[in-house]
């Protein structure tokens, strides 16, 4: 099992990776603006060089914006990636926009991650756009009230005979 710190606070990450448990980090649009910082005007290499610097041997970010922007986001984080030693992986959100935009990312050649999952079904989709991971929004989907485990019992059973690795988001409760 691999943790994620999920955080775009820097302090955060040089407090918490060095401990070990952490294999990489994870931020996105929202994490960003609760660190005090504007997603569209972070120096990406030297947030990613951070994140290598703290210990991660993966750092995942989230597209945004228009489509143009989401693939030029994204050939950025692989070209930061190539140039510094880290593996960047994008996350894409499983919205309509998401998957549409997921096959070009892919072809990137880089690592993407398939963001916002709230059902079990989203893992069949996941898959077919050959993601590495999956990331199921655990306490949101808590919080709503959806039926929580059950989805993670069949995400976990869907994933042994895929690529598609799943990864807990959002974990507050447990």
């Amino acid at each position: 099992m691999r943790l994620y710190l999920d955080s775009a606070d820097v302090a955060d990450w040089r407090n918490f990776m060095p401990f070990g448990t952490f294999y990489g980090i994870t931020t996105n649009p929202l994490l960003t603006a609760n660190a005090g910082l504007t997603y569209g005007g972070i120096n990406w290499l030297d947030f990613a060089k951070e994140a290598c610097a703290s210990g991660a041997k993966e750092f995942h970010a989230q597209i945004f914006g228009s489509a143009s922007n989401a693939l030029k986001f994204s050939e950025n984080s692989y070209r930061v990636g190539a140039q510094i030693g880290l593996t960047c992986v994008v996350e894409i959100p499983l919205t309509e926009d998401g998957i549409r935009l997921a096959p070009q990312i892919k072809a990137m050649g880089g690592s993407i991650l398939m963001t916002a999952c709230y059902d079990a079904k989203q893992m069949t989709t996941a898959s077919a756009l050959c993601a590495k991971y999956i990331a199921s929004y655990f306490g949101r989907m808590y919080d709503a009230d959806l039926y929580v485990m059950a989805h993670m019992s069949v995400i976990h059973a869907m994933s042994s005979s895929t690529q598609c690795q799943p990864i807990i988001a959002a974990l507050r409760k447990a």
